[in-house]
């Protein structure tokens, strides 16, 4: 039975047989893919010395073609003062980068928003602030930047994202949690500012984009900054739009 070591004690790591091919993937065995996703390595390594966490259970994965990319985990964990228990389920999706794209044209602000498929809240367009996953080794800005060339056409530099998150929290936080009564989920969020003119500005609306094969549909467009709030129902949309919106009256930007 693998265990891992969280403060320096053991606990035993538990899957239902069949769960993960039996066979080798990339040259790691099962147990080496579900103990090195990165999402489950940072939940290990995070873990606060006040909670013992004794043992894990994982019903479930959800893969993105031969990696792990979703997990699900019931923990048994307490207290390490009193013994009292702490409810131990989570789902672990690791961290994701949220950029606000501002472009200024003849004196006013917009913002880019992409209109996708959201399965989970029953829509075919939800409309949102373009976010990507953070890769393996956990860096945000370069994978933010690939994501934006790809789905709206925008050549971005890392040295070109602010990084709202750290001028606020500085490197105390990983980033800002979705909801972290069941989700490890957390969103870093990065600002982009350019200058574009009226031409540059209309070709950025209403382009179609989305990777062939991954179930993707996806469709910008470009709206005036002081309507994002009237348009998006995604909390990491409200949330960049606040970190904005701070940041810029307290002059950080």
């Amino acid at each position: 039975m693998p265990t891992v070591k969280i403060n320096g004690r053991s606990a035993h790591v538990t899957w239902p047989p069949g769960m993960l091919p039996s066979e080798e993937v990339s040259g790691k065995s099962p147990w080496q893919q579900i103990l090195g996703f990165k999402p489950f390595e940072d939940y290990c390594e995070g873990m606060d010395h006040g909670l013992v966490v004794r043992s894990i259970d994982i019903p479930a994965v959800t893969m993105f073609g031969s990696r792990i990319g979703f997990m699900f985990i019931n923990a048994d964990i307490v207290r390490a003062d009193d013994g009292s228990p702490v409810p131990g389920a989570a789902f672990l999706r690791g961290g994701t980068v949220i950029i606000l794209v501002i472009l200024r044209c003849e004196g006013q602000e917009y913002v880019v928003i992409v209109r996708q498929p959201r399965s989970p809240v029953g829509s075919i367009a939800f409309a949102e602030t373009p976010a990507g996953m953070l890769d393996g080794s956990g860096k945000f800005a370069g994978k933010a930047a690939q994501e934006l060339k790809e789905e709206l056409g925008l050549e971005i530099r890392e040295e070109d994202l602010i990084d709202m998150t750290k001028l606020v929290f500085s490197t105390s936080v990983r980033g800002i949690y979705a909801s972290a009564g069941g989700s490890d989920e957390f969103g870093r969020f990065m600002l982009y500012r350019r200058d574009v003119t009226s031409e540059e500005l209309a070709s950025f609306k209403s382009r179609k984009t989305g990777a062939v094969g991954e179930s993707e549909r996806i469709v910008t467009d470009v709206i005036p900054l002081q309507d994002l709030w009237t348009t998006s129902p995604s909390s990491g949309t409200f949330t960049a739009l606040y970190l904005y919106g701070r940041l810029d009256l307290t002059g950080l930007l």
